[in-house]
């Protein structure tokens, strides 16, 4: 038998690895927001009931792959997402107008990908697409929806109008200007801040309350956490801040304030670092706040995917004419933040972070 050549051999692995290459690049491509289990379907209706509180509502659920499009009914509130804005009709109150939610961020999920985690499938054995998704609560088993499901139906065109009602009122949730005058109360993500330094001791330690309220008459019935600083103190739930948005209160001497404790309702207290102990009385003190914006509960309910835009305000509050004589920290508080201004703020340099230990 005559040998191989060499030749031969390299050619054919030559051809082999270029139309490897032409499989590699020419093959289908999925977009982002369709999954792997879904690769042929860039539309989806999803219709059926969801059980709020032990009412069945309508549940009906359209969307689109390319371009991204998200839409969303249960009861009277809905939800859309396009892949730049987002908009939310809440239901009715008695007695007041509907309201319509706009500017808020982009939703990333894709209702099949949601649903093929969550949810029980009957699946058509032909395409090994989902025909049927019974959804259940994952502690007691109990039945929360059920949805049938068809695909590549054209989308309707009304679904991409502006939501609308008779009778509603809109409202943009838009972020603190960038160019706003400094002041103590500002409105903005749909509820208004505001803060008061209620007290000052003699060595600069201040004590301040927090607000926020719905900016909107009639209220939207939102509800809102803020928190100042890099701890994370809050006068209302939250889920965290991002570190980036951690700004520590400084006042218009340059000082640098830590949080103390967080005392409730009496306010919070927060811990002049004296940089300068020297310096000019302070007469202002500028906060960075973050506001995180939350449904109201019954459409929370109806919405639990729903996010509202969030983000960071200032605010410059005027620090009190006269100063308490009683000390706003005990000796044992003010050793450990001068430690804590130690460890984080020099050692670390300008740029805070905080480490995996609560520290206050």
């Amino acid at each position: 038998m005559r040998p191989i050549a060499p030749r031969f051999v390299l050619a054919f692995l030559g051809g082999f690895a270029a139309l490897a290459l032409v499989m590699r690049f020419t093959r289908p491509h999925t977009p982002p927001h369709q999954t792997p289990e879904f690769p042929r379907t860039n539309t989806w209706h999803l219709s059926g009931t969801c059980i709020i509180e032990g009412k069945s509502l309508p549940w009906e659920i359209w969307g689109q792959a390319e371009p991204a499009f998200q839409y969303e009914r249960r009861g009277a509130a809905i939800r859309t997402s396009t892949v730049s804005s987002g908009e939310i009709l809440l239901p009715p109150l008695p007695n007041a107008p509907q309201v319509v939610l706009r500017g808020l961020p982009a939703s990333g999920r894709n209702h099949l990908a949601t649903l093929a985690q969550s949810a029980q499938q009957e699946k058509d054995l032909l395409t090994g697409l989902p025909t049927r998704y019974l959804v259940k609560d994952r502690k007691t088993g109990q039945p929360l929806g059920e949805l049938a499901a068809h695909y590549n139906q054209p989308l309707p065109e009304v679904l991409r109008e502006p939501l609308s009602a008779p009778g509603a009122r809109v409202y943009r949730l838009l972020p603190q200007p960038p160019d706003a005058p400094p002041q103590s109360q500002v409105s903005a993500y749909g509820v208004t801040i505001q803060g008061k330094v209620i007290e000052q001791d003699r060595e600069g330690n201040i004590r301040l309350a927090l607000s926020a309220q719905p900016s909107s008459k009639p209220p939207l019935a939102l509800t809102a956490a803020v928190s100042v600083s890099e701890y994370n103190i809050s006068v209302g739930p939250m889920s965290g801040v991002p570190l980036e948005n951690r700004t520590p209160p400084r006042d218009d001497q340059k000082g640098l304030y830590v949080p103390v404790t967080y005392q409730g309702t009496d306010g919070i207290w927060l811990r002049l670092v004296p940089l300068a102990p020297k310096a000019p009385r302070p007469r202002t003190i500028r906060l960075s706040v973050w506001v995180e914006p939350t449904l109201r509960p019954d459409a929370a309910q109806l919405l639990p995917d729903a996010r509202l835009t969030r983000g960071r305000v200032w605010l410059t509050l005027p620090l009190p004419a006269t100063c308490t004589s009683q000390l706003l920290s005990s000796p044992a508080i003010i050793a450990k933040q001068r430690q804590i201004y130690q460890n984080v703020f020099v050692a670390k340099g300008p740029t805070p972070r905080r480490t995996g230990t609560t520290v206050y």
